[in-house]
């Protein structure tokens, strides 16, 4: 494992200064965000010895872990690992990940200021909290997109295609958010219809895969559609609230690789 940024270790003191900083930078929006990170690769670890309990990103992609590393001044660490992907296929492979942890008295801070904005990971989040009791959010529809932003950037793919025709090329773009919890999608779509931030599709079953310490498995899957040709449309006005809605997203997803492709569905 390579350190690529380190800071130093907590402490009384620097936690003082610490809090006071952070709770008066951090807004809602910003929780949101990280809560949608920690609800798809992110971890909560409460441990016997708080010393030894954590929160962390690990990603393949550097930038959004750099922005946590940033702003929670955590230190940054990038590993190489040898893979097998799971049945039948059982490829192996460089699984290459960066990382960055809040351990200690940080790491429950910083649960149980993003607690009510968890929909994946409740039970985890209230384990490292150690709250009793963690009150329902009324969202607004900034939340949600913040929120919703970094589930996609981090269990969500984004597909653009152009399918030539005689009469037009039809483009459209096809976001996925994939989970093997259905409970989660179900929560997840109910809380964008309620909204009406946009017009989603699913839960349904896509894939059944083995793990190693769980078995068997199903992953579950939603979808939002775009098109920029009337003429395959079959809803206008749904697709008007998908393309308001993906307009949203870009200004609150962080992986470029991702937000690019809304970037260049819309210039299409």
């Amino acid at each position: 494992m390579a350190v690529i940024v380190k800071y130093p270790r907590q402490n009384k003191e620097t936690n003082k200064d610490y809090f006071k900083r952070k709770n008066k930078q951090l807004t809602n929006l910003d929780l949101a965000k990280w809560a949608g990170w920690f609800d798809t690769d992110g971890a909560f670890h409460n441990a016997e010895k708080p010393s030894q309990s954590y929160a962390c990103i690990s990603l393949k992609d550097r930038e959004p872990v750099e922005l946590f590393s940033n702003l929670f001044e955590s230190s940054l660490s990038y590993n190489e690992s040898k893979k097998i992907t799971p049945e039948p296929y059982k490829r192996e492979y460089i699984a290459k990940m960066f990382t960055s942890k809040i351990g200690g008295d940080r790491a429950k801070w910083l649960a149980q200021k993003i607690a009510k904005f968890i929909i994946n990971k409740k039970k985890q989040v209230k384990n490292l909290s150690q709250l009793n009791f963690i009150e329902e959010h009324n969202w607004t529809d900034e939340e949600v997109i913040s929120y919703v932003a970094t589930v996609i950037d981090g269990d969500g793919s984004i597909n653009f295609r152009i399918n030539p025709s005689k009469k037009s090329n039809h483009k459209r773009l096809m976001i996925i958010i994939k989970s093997s919890n259905v409970e989660y999608l179900v929560n997840l779509k109910n809380m964008l219809e309620e909204k009406k931030l946009c017009n989603i599709i699913g839960p349904f079953e896509q894939d059944t895969y083995k793990t190693i310490k769980e078995g068997i498995k199903h992953k579950y899957v939603l979808q939002i559609y775009v098109s920029k040709d009337g003429l395959y449309v079959k809803n206008i006005e749904k697709n008007n609230l998908n393309t308001f809605f993906i307009k949203k997203l870009i200004n609150n997803m962080t992986i470029s690789r991702k937000k690019n492709k809304i970037i260049e569905f819309l210039n299409a």
